[in-house]
C-alpha cells in the first residue's frame, strides 16, 4: 500500500509528470496559481502519468483541476485509473456540469453508465476522483470549498483494463486543455491523501477542507 502527492510549485515539478502517447504538457500559472498545462490533441487515449506511481489493479486518483479550453461531450479529461498504452478508465468533466465515467480499450473508446448530471461547471477549479478496485469503478466531484461525498457519485463495473498506472487525460478524440493544480493517489486499498504524504499540516493552498 503507498500514497503520492505532488502539488504543482514550478516549472521543476513536470519533471514528476510524463506523457503518455501524445499531447503536450507545460508549465503556467492560473490566476497566480502554478499549474501544469496539459493540451490534448484530437487522438484517442491521451494521458499524464505521475511517474512515481507503479503499476496497479487498486488506484484511487484525485486531481484538483480546471478545464480551459474544449466543451464537446467527447473533450472531457479528468483523472485516470490502470493507464496502459492509449488504454485507461477516466472520470472527466466537460465545460458544463455533465460529467461522465469513459474508457478506452482494445482501441475503442466508449462511456460507461449515465451522465452525472449538476457538477461543477468544468471550467472551475474542482476535485475530481475515481478508483478502480477489482472490476468495480467509482466516481466523485465536487467544488473547492465542499465536502467530499460520502458516497460515489458513480459506480459501475467493468472487466476491460486489469493493470495500469495513474494520472489524468481523456479516452476521447476532441482537443482539450485543462490545469492541473495538485494530483493525490492511493494504491493497493490507500485512499488518496488529503495533504503532502508524511506530513500532518495541510498544503498552504488547499482550499477543501478535510
Amino acid at each position: 500500500m503507498a500514497q503520492y502527492w505532488l502539488e504543482i510549485a514550478s516549472a521543476a515539478d513536470l519533471d514528476q509528470l510524463g506523457v503518455v502517447m501524445t499531447g503536450t504538457l507545460s508549465y503556467t500559472t492560473d490566476g497566480g496559481i502554478p499549474v501544469a498545462v496539459f493540451n490534448k490533441t484530437t487522438a484517442y487515449g491521451e494521458y499524464v502519468r505521475l511517474l512515481s506511481v507503479p503499476s496497479s489493479s487498486t488506484i484511487e486518483v484525485r486531481c484538483l483541476l480546471r478545464q480551459t479550453a474544449g466543451g464537446l461531450g467527447s473533450s472531457r479529461v479528468g483523472p485516470a485509473v490502470r493507464i496502459s498504452g492509449d488504454s485507461a478508465y477516466v472520470y472527466g468533466k466537460n465545460t458544463s456540469t455533465t460529467y461522465k465515467l469513459g474508457k478506452r480499450a482494445d482501441g475503442v473508446s466508449a462511456e460507461l453508465g449515465a451522465n452525472v448530471t449538476g457538477q461543477p461547471a468544468g471550467n472551475t477549479w474542482s476535485w475530481l476522483e475515481t478508483r478502480i478496485e477489482g472490476t468495480t469503478l467509482t466516481a466523485r466531484s465536487w467544488e473547492i470549498g465542499g465536502s467530499r461525498p460520502e458516497s460515489a457519485t458513480r459506480t459501475v463495473t467493468d472487466t476491460s483494463i486489469s493493470n495500469g498506472f495513474a494520472g489524468f487525460g481523456g479516452v476521447f478524440n476532441d482537443a482539450s486543455d485543462a490545469n492541473l493544480r495538485i494530483i493525490a493517489v492511493g494504491t493497493d486499498g490507500d485512499p488518496a491523501p488529503t495533504g503532502p504524504v508524511g506530513e500532518r499540516q495541510r498544503s498552504r493552498l488547499i482550499l477543501t477542507p478535510w
